[in-house]
């Protein structure tokens, strides 16, 4: 095979890699009370800030959620069940985060809510995915060499440029 074709090879599969890329998030989590027990059929909703949409998601027997794939964005996440008191988080989602945010509901009214202002942890522990997300800001501060935008592929964790021809 000529060496211009493997390249060529090499360069459309690595093409293919990038279109795979998720543009949603999503949340996961479990629903516990002040014991650690999971509770069942709680409703977990999730309204993005933004647009004030809403995603209403219950509990399995488990204890566990999955919402439904998120635009990146900031979001209000509360649950609430009869006799506990309603628990509200804000997260901010990026793309192709799989955020965890577990809720421990304290016994009480449902008129009593408790709200819970803090950032997703950077840390990813839902998959084993490789990604980052880079500010316009951080984008256009970067020195290029030659303007060559393609160059912003290396910032990415498990990227390199061997055998490519270019100096970082």
């Amino acid at each position: 095979m000529p060496r211009w074709s493997l390249g060529f090879v090499l360069f459309f599969a690595g093409a293919a890699l990038v279109m795979a890329q998720s543009e949603t998030a999503s949340i996961v989590g479990t629903v516990t009370d002040s014991s650690g027990a999971a509770i069942p059929g709680v409703n977990v909703l999730i309204t993005t800030t933004a647009t004030n949409a809403t995603f209403t998601v219950q509990t399995a027997a488990d204890g566990n959620y999955t919402s439904p794939p998120l635009q990146p964005g900031r979001y209000s996440v509360s649950a609430e069940a009869q006799g506990f008191s309603k628990t509200i988080q804000a997260i901010n989602l990026d793309v192709a985060q799989h955020a965890r945010l577990d809720f421990s509901l304290k016994p009480g009214e449902i008129s009593t809510s408790v709200t819970v202002e803090s950032n997703a942890a950077i840390l990813e522990t839902q998959s084993a995915e490789l990604g980052n997300v880079r500010t316009t800001q951080a984008v256009n501060d970067l020195p290029l060499n030659g303007h060559n935008f393609f160059m912003l592929t290396y910032l990415a964790p498990g990227t390199s440029s061997a055998g490519t021809g270019y100096t970082m």
